[in-house]
């Protein structure tokens, strides 16, 4: 018998918008569909109207709905309810996802990450990713990612000569596939889920280039690049502080996304501790990226 699906509409704060996109991932959704923001009204005396999120999911099931409606109830959020059949997931996810751009100041050329069935208008000097999302990896649109790839335009498309980069927890392979694109010459990608990695080669292989994925710990890289990029939760950027730092280059720079913008001021604090140079803070809606420098040889 095919299941039953239940289409779930959730609104409720914006700021705990991630936590509520969690809890439909945990209660079995293929995935979460963001709808537009909105203001809701503001009560008398309180001022400026409070951002409302929405969120849309799937479930299979009553019993999974009301485990979720408890769930995100519990963090302020309301949800409704109506029956979903004959869900079709693959094209449905593919009238959502679109391509992305990226730009940085000062730089011609702009990084677009675009799913493989969309077309795009590209110029010359525009570095284009194709990606295949059918599994559950990003396409470039969170604000993560996209702060990571607009500080990697603009270092590297502004001339700054950069020969090696290491990706600390690839997921879909975007920022190294960018990499490539961008022309650096030696690229490695890091990740400890099979998933990603399957992800990452069938993207590096659809964009025709060439990197290393390995599923090795990042103690156990040998080697010094030019950039590291590490694109994880803020936890663990700071576990894995000294690690990231040992595989810079003399004077090479360490990117550092997946941060709220809350606990950005203790992962800086952790790597200056450690000799690292804040050069730059990119923030986006709740998110935060650190650029830093390495120390120069003596």
């Amino acid at each position: 018998m095919p299941k039953r699906w239940v289409e779930v509409t959730a609104r409720g704060p914006a700021e705990r918008k991630d936590e509520a996109a969690a809890l439909m991932i945990e209660a079995g959704s293929p995935g979460v569909l963001e709808d537009e923001p909105f203001a809701a009204p503001a009560d008398e005396g309180d001022g400026a109207p409070s951002p409302v999120a929405a969120l849309k999911s799937f479930l299979a099931g009553d019993d999974a709905v009301s485990g979720l409606g408890a769930s995100l109830r519990a963090i302020g959020w309301t949800f409704e309810t109506s029956p979903y059949r004959d869900v079709d997931w693959t094209e449905r996810w593919k009238r959502w996802i679109r391509p992305v751009k990226v730009a940085a100041r000062g730089v011609e050329g702009r990084i677009i990450v675009k799913p493989t069935w969309r077309s795009v208008e590209s110029g010359e000097r525009d570095a284009v990713i194709e990606i295949d999302p059918a599994m559950a990896f990003g396409t470039g649109s969170h604000p993560t990612t996209r702060m990571c790839l607009r500080a990697m335009l603009s270092v590297i498309g502004r001339g700054r000569a950069v020969g090696s980069f290491l990706d600390v927890g690839t997921g879909s392979g975007v920022l190294a596939i960018a990499a490539c694109r961008l022309g650096v010459g030696r690229v490695t990608a890091l990740d400890i889920d099979p998933e990603a990695l399957r992800a990452a080669r069938l993207n590096r292989r659809l964009n025709s280039v060439s990197f290393t994925v390995s599923a090795l710990p990042l103690g156990r890289i040998r080697g010094l690049y030019d950039m590291v990029a590490a694109n994880i939760i803020s936890g663990e950027l700071v576990r894995l502080a000294p690690q990231l730092g040992r595989r810079l280059a003399p004077g090479g720079l360490l990117l550092l996304s997946g941060i709220l913008r809350d606990e950005c001021r203790g992962v800086r604090r952790r790597f200056e501790e450690l000799g690292l140079r804040h050069v730059r803070t990119l923030r986006s809606a709740e998110w935060a990226a650190l650029l830093l420098a390495g120390p120069s040889s003596s």
